[in-house]
């Protein structure tokens, strides 16, 4: 893969310099590259064309009528995430490559951080690229998508939630909030609440609980297979990969929402040579002693 057209995309508050440093490299490859169209954007395109460097501008839903074949993610977690989130909404399958300039960086190239780095295995064909199915909700009539996880928790804090696959019942759980979880998002928000770390070549689902008032309340992992629904009967909020949803409003009592992995799959460039436990030791310190 060539990769010709690339997007970049990147965290708010990003030192210019370092946007325009990548751009400036991934120019000397002869690769066209883009950025989406935001109220920033112009001010960026004349910053870009003092330093001579040729860029575009493109609408997030023009992805594909554009044929843009990568997208180039300078941030952290959140910022991928983000750029998922644009790809799902454009219906579109475009291998997203994740350069840390955040926190832990757990979805980025690899351990090897280095811009020059990442860039020159890219384009030498030293990568290799990971499909990965979305977690799918419906709340309300409404269809919600997350890569890393799904986080229902009561308006009035304590509440009880029960839970249900389509074949039998789980049980029922007095807690602040659930968070039902892809295996990617093991190491997110379900690892801060005791639940596990899931390989990533696993499809499940992780149902893991936040502040349970049962000592017995333990996380779990089901297989893709199923479908989860969660009864709520309080008011809630529902977070998708930490940002909150707008949900259809309702007065009915009892509230049914579900949670199943989802057909469409993400693609997520990494590193030839990464591995899924040195990023764990690297990044999360797990079984360092």
């Amino acid at each position: 893969m060539n990769f010709e057209k690339i997007l970049l995309f990147f965290k708010p508050g990003l030192d210019i310099r370092e946007i325009l440093s990548i751009a400036g490299k991934l120019s000397k490859f002869g690769k066209k590259i883009y950025i989406l169209k935001e109220p920033h954007s112009e001010e960026f395109l004349k910053i870009a064309e003092k330093n001579n460097i040729k860029i575009n501008v493109i609408e997030s839903k023009k992805l594909k009528e554009e044929g843009i074949e990568l997208i180039t993610v300078l941030g952290g977690d959140g910022a991928i995430l983000r750029a998922f989130h644009k790809i799902i909404e454009s219906k579109t399958n475009i291998p997203v490559l994740g350069i840390n300039m955040g926190r832990v960086g757990f979805l980025s190239f690899g351990t090897e951080e280095k811009s020059d780095d990442v860039i020159q295995n890219i384009f030498e064909g030293k990568f290799r690229i990971e499909k990965r199915k979305t977690l799918e909700g419906e709340i309300l009539g409404k269809k919600i998508y997350a890569v890393n996880d799904f986080v229902i928790k009561s308006s009035d804090g304590l509440a009880d939630f029960e839970l249900k696959t389509e074949k039998e019942y789980i049980g029922s759980v007095r807690a602040d909030g659930v968070v039902i979880s892809s295996q990617i998002g093991s190491t997110a928000y379900n690892i801060s609440v005791g639940g596990p770390v899931v390989y990533p070549d696993l499809e499940v689902i992780i149902i893991s609980f936040i502040a349970p008032f049962s000592l017995s309340a333990r996380p779990i992992i089901l297989s893709e297979k199923n479908k989860i629904f969660v009864e709520v009967k309080t008011s809630f909020v529902v977070f998708a990969d930490g940002k909150k949803m707008e949900l259809p409003q309702t007065k009915e009592e009892k509230k049914v929402l579900s949670f199943q992995l989802s057909d469409f799959q993400i693609k997520l460039v990494k590193g030839e040579k990464s591995s899924f436990f040195q990023s764990l030791r690297t990044k999360l310190k797990w079984l360092e002693q």
